[in-house]
């Protein structure tokens, strides 16, 4: 059961990020029409997927740490 949800955990948890770095990419699109491809289709979504997977990394963390407690 757990191993479960651990694998749907991390699936979602991808699909987040690919949809959160493509929508970053059109927001960089739409906002900085003249800034290079570079900045709009590589730093940008690995700038937001970094914060997501640290985002989800922490929020593991605290939902193991409620785990064990009870």
């Amino acid at each position: 059961m757990a191993h479960e949800s651990q694998s749907a955990f991390y699936k979602y948890k991808t699909i987040l990020a690919i949809v959160i770095a493509l929508h970053s990419i059109l927001f960089m699109e739409y906002t900085y029409p003249h800034a290079s491809p570079s900045i709009k289709f590589i730093f940008a979504p690995v700038m937001v997927y970094g914060i997501v997977v640290v985002f989800m990394l922490l929020l593991e963390r605290v939902t193991s740490r409620n785990q064990t407690q009870t």
